[in-house]
């Protein structure tokens, strides 16, 4: 405990040396004592001395004020002493200013009332002289303003003439234009309304007063006519089409012609050794369309007079009793295949509901005798036929007369075939639409879809009777049961088809087959690609392998 006491003595006598030396240190450079009173002595007087700073700046401002007080004093000197050598001048003056007053009212004695007079008009003179300087001032500026706007106009004058000049030479340009189209044949290709007008107008003068008639009858007459340069490059567009399209049709009769007049599309055609415009063009073709008509008229009624009493008629009759009795045979075999469930098929060849009411009626009186027909009879034919004439030439599908006949008499495209169903349900035949072929079976619908095709692929190598009769079927009759296809079967053989099918799981051993080759492909198995087949015969009562066929 003690020796600790003793440590801290000695740390604190240590910094008590260390604050004399500092106290030594600070007190040899500022030059004042290290003793305790003397330093209370000089805080003492450095106090005293602050208390004198305030002292100090007082005298600093009085001394200031002593020192502007002695100039404004010096300044005050000097303005009085200039007063009173002012005050001297004014009484210079005032005795000046007397002894011209006496002199005046001297004077004014001697002239008298006149002379007042006289000062009044010239003080008025005066004032108006002063108004007129004004006045002509205000006028030279004005003066320099006209004379500026002078210039102006004087310039804008000989730009108007030249403009002006410009005008009336584009104006002439334009009569003169005007009147070249207008005396080709735009007016009668346009169909103006006031054609007559407009003719008048123009032929009334040559000069540009009656073009420009002319032409404001041109726009009274359409006052709504797009002319914006998209409308009227639309128009070219639509105009250079159809004349195009037009040298494909019209290229043997005319020779159509698109010329360019700066902006303007003149059309005209060459027909026969004459130039031509629209209208013209049109007139003439349909001259030559009702003339063709009277003519082709007259040689349809002779023509269809000897093809109804002639070798044409009895053909047609023929073929169309054909074809009924092939469809009746088709029908005949198709009734025979009947469904487990009553479902039977049939085809009907019908006149087609598309076309014209009288078709049928037509088709009837073809396949009467000739010498039964009657005049109204005859007119009917005349008539249906015409109107096929006309169609064949309205959908352009013929280019020949002889092509147009051929379309005439093509008695297939009068007809259509519709397929029916009958289910023993006694509702009848029905078309089989897609509501009612959706309503059957699987089976059915197969039943239903093969069998017109079948009757229609023998039908179509009835008319080659040698031809070999193949048809091949790829993954046969699914979802047919096999009863009916049995029956399916059956009408293939009826039908004279040679079928060639492929299946994962039909062999064809029905009674109603009596024989078909059956190869069946046998792979090689453990990895091998080797493919092989193996070779059966159904005669109609047993499946028999190769062997066994050979052996029979």
């Amino acid at each position: 405990m003690v020796r600790r006491s003793l440590d801290v003595l000695s740390k604190r006598e240590q910094r008590v040396d260390r604050a004399l030396r500092e106290l030594t240190a600070a007190a040899a450079e500022h030059g004042l004592p290290t003793e305790r009173q003397a330093l209370n002595a000089v805080a003492d007087a450095v106090n005293a001395f602050r208390a004198a700073d305030a002292w100090i700046d007082e005298h600093a401002t009085l001394v200031a004020t002593r020192r502007e007080a002695e100039r404004a004093a010096e300044q005050a000197q000097r303005s009085r002493l200039a007063a009173e050598q002012r005050e001297d001048e004014a009484d210079v003056a005032d005795a000046a200013a007397s002894r011209l007053d006496s002199e005046l009212d001297a004077v004014e004695g001697t002239i008298g009332v006149d002379y007042r007079g006289v000062l009044d008009q010239l003080s008025a003179l005066r004032n108006e002289l002063d108004e007129v300087k004004r006045q002509a001032s205000g006028n030279r500026r004005e003066i320099s303003g006209l004379a500026e706007r002078l210039g102006q106009l004087t310039t804008r004058r000989a730009t108007d003439a030249e403009n002006r000049d410009n005008a009336t030479h584009l104006r002439d340009q334009a009569a003169t234009r005007f009147r070249r189209l207008a005396n080709g044949s735009f007016p009668a290709d346009s169909g103006l309304p006031g054609l007559a007008a407009f003719t008048e107008a123009l032929t009334t003068s040559p000069g540009v007063r009656a073009a420009l008639d002319a032409a404001r009858t041109v726009a009274a007459s359409w006052p709504t006519l797009p002319h914006s340069p998209k409308n009227i490059g639309d128009a070219a567009h639509r105009l250079a089409e159809e004349v195009h399209a037009s040298r494909e049709v019209l290229g043997a009769r005319a020779d159509l012609e698109l010329d360019s007049d700066e902006d303007v599309q003149v059309f005209s055609a060459m027909v026969d050794g004459m130039r031509i415009g629209a209208s013209a063009l049109h007139d003439r073709l349909r001259s030559d369309a009702e003339r063709s008509r009277e003519d082709i008229t007259a040689q349809e009624r002779e023509l269809f007079d000897r093809t109804l009493t002639g070798d044409t008629r009895r053909h047609l009759a023929a073929r169309i009793r054909q074809a009924h009795e092939l469809v009746d045979g088709m029908n005949a075999r198709l009734e025979r295949v009947r469904t487990a469930s009553k479902v039977a098929v049939r085809l009907v060849w019908e006149v087609s509901p598309d076309l014209p009411a009288g078709t049928k009626a037509a088709r009837d009186l073809l396949l009467k005798d000739p010498v039964r027909l009657s005049e109204a009879d005859r007119e009917s034919l005349h008539r249906f036929f015409r109107e096929r004439v006309e169609q064949a030439k309205g959908d352009e599908s013929a280019a020949g007369w002889e092509q147009q006949l051929g379309q005439v008499f093509d008695y297939t495209a009068w007809h259509r075939f519709v397929v029916k169903l009958d289910r023993m349900n006694g509702t009848g035949w029905q078309p089989l639409t897609k509501k009612l072929h959706g309503a059957l079976s699987g089976g059915e619908k197969a039943i239903a879809l093969h069998l017109p095709l079948f009757a229609a692929v023998a039908a179509h190598y009835q008319a080659v009777t040698r031809a070999p009769r193949v048809i091949l079927l790829d993954e046969v009759f699914v979802g047919v049961d096999s009863v009916n296809r049995g029956q399916v079967f059956e009408l293939l053989s009826a039908l004279d088809l040679d079928l060639v099918l492929t299946s994962d799981h039909e062999w064809c051993t029905y009674r109603e087959l009596d024989g078909i080759a059956i190869h069946q492909l046998i792979t090689g198995g453990d990895g091998e690609d080797a493919v092989t087949t193996a070779r059966f015969v159904w005669n109609g009562a047993e499946l028999l392998d190769e062997q066994e066929d050979v052996d029979s």
